[in-house]
C-alpha cells in the first residue's frame, strides 16, 4: 500500500503491516507513516476529516489493539497516533517452539495400542508385597499465643502515679507497711480529684454569677427602653388634650390654660382654619399684630411659626345702672 512505501526495521515495518491488514483498504489507503524522531516508534498520521466517524472508531480499535497510543499535540481536530515496536521473537526461541509443536503433534498420532502395550504388566509385579511406608513426620504443636487482656485499673494506676514516684518501694502490698503506704497514697489522690472538682465547680458557678448579673442589666435597660415615653416625628412635643371648636382643632399651650394654638399640622382639611388664618394674615398685612375675632384676640404663632394663637378677652362691664 502506498502508506508503506517506504521501509523501516523489522520490528516496526512488522507494527505497520499488522495495522494496515486490520484496515479496510479504503481506509488504509489514506494513512500514512514515519520514523519518529527518537527512532523506535512510529508516528501514524490520518486525515483529520476522519474525526467523529465510523471509519476513525474502526482505526482507533485496530491502532490500539497493536499497542499504539493516540497522541493529541496540535489542536482540537488533529493528532496522530504513536506505534511502538512488535517484540520480535528470537531465531533459537522460534526453533523451540516449533520442535515442541512437532513432539505434540507426535504424541497425538501414535497408535492407541502402544499405550495399552506400556500399561499392560504382570499382575504378578502390582501383588507383590509392598514396601513400608514411612511415618509422616507431624509438624511440632506451636504454643497458641494468648489474647492481649485488657490493663487492670491497677495496672493503669500504677504506670500512670507509680513508676516515677519517689516512694514507689515503700508501697510493696505484701507487707503490712506498704499496704498502708498504698492506701494513704489512695486518699491523697481521692482528696486532689476532690479539690480539682470543687475548684472546677467554683469557677463554673462564678461565671454563671456574671452571666446572670448581665443580664440583669440588659433586662434593666430593656425595662426602661419599654417605659419610656413614646415619640412621633416632628420634632415637637404634641399636646396633652385637644379639643374641637367650629371645625378647628384646639389644645392649650401651657397649664395656665391662658393661650390656646391650631397648628397647621392638626388642620390640613378644615376650611374653617384656613379662612379664620387668611383673616389673621390680612391683619398682620396691614400692620396689625392680630385682630379680634368671636371675643377673642387671634394672632400668628410667633415663635413656632406653624398656625395660630388666641386668648379670650376680658368681657366689657355692665353699664346698664350707669351713665350712657
Amino acid at each position: 500500500m502506498s502508506a508503506c512505501k517506504s521501509k523501516f526495521e523489522p520490528a516496526l515495518q512488522e507494527q505497520a503491516d499488522k495495522i494496515l491488514h486490520d484496515l479496510p483498504e479504503e481506509l488504509a489507503a489514506t494513512l500514512t507513516f514515519s520514523l519518529h524522531e527518537g527512532g523506535d516508534m512510529l508516528l501514524l498520521k490520518f486525515p483529520p476529516s476522519l474525526h467523529g466517524t465510523e471509519e476513525m472508531q474502526t482505526l482507533d480499535r485496530a491502532a490500539k489493539s497493536h499497542g499504539a497510543a493516540f497522541v493529541s499535540r496540535e489542536g482540537l481536530g488533529a493528532g496522530h497516533y504513536l506505534v511502538p515496536k512488535a517484540k520480535l521473537k528470537l531465531p533459537a526461541a522460534a526453533a523451540n517452539e516449533a520442535t515442541a509443536q512437532r513432539e505434540a503433534d507426535t504424541a497425538i498420532k501414535q497408535p492407541q495400542n502402544s499405550h495399552n502395550a506400556a500399561t499392560s504388566q504382570p499382575q504378578a509385579k502390582a501383588s507383590s508385597t509392598p514396601e513400608p511406608q514411612k511415618p509422616v513426620p507431624q509438624p511440632e504443636s506451636q504454643p497458641q499465643l494468648s489474647e492481649p487482656k485488657q490493663p487492670s485499673p491497677v495496672a493503669q494506676f500504677t504506670a500512670e502515679y507509680c513508676m516515677l514516684c519517689e516512694n514507689t518501694e515503700k508501697c510493696d502490698i505484701t507487707t503490712p507497711e506498704g499496704k498502708w503506704h498504698r492506701a494513704y497514697c489512695l486518699q491523697i489522690q481521692d482528696l486532689k480529684e476532690q479539690q480539682r472538682i470543687s475548684s472546677a465547680l467554683t469557677e463554673q458557678n462564678r461565671q454563671l454569677s456574671e452571666q446572670n448579673r448581665i443580664q440583669a442589666a440588659l433586662n434593666a435597660n430593656l425595662e426602661k427602653l419599654a417605659n419610656r415615653p413614646a415619640w412621633k416625628g416632628g420634632g415637637k412635643p404634641q399636646p396633652k388634650e385637644t379639643r374641637v371648636e367650629g371645625g378647628i382643632r384646639w389644645f392649650w399651650t401651657n397649664d395656665k390654660q391662658e393661650w390656646e394654638k391650631a397648628s397647621d399640622g392638626n388642620n390640613q382639611a378644615s376650611k374653617e382654619y384656613t379662612e379664620l388664618k387668611t383673616k389673621v394674615e390680612a391683619a398682620v398685612k396691614a400692620d396689625k399684630k392680630g385682630t379680634e375675632i368671636d371675643g377673642f384676640w387671634v394672632m400668628p404663632d410667633g415663635f413656632q411659626k406653624d398656625g395660630i394663637i388666641r386668648k379670650k378677652l376680658p368681657s366689657a362691664p355692665d353699664n346698664k345702672g350707669g351713665k350712657t
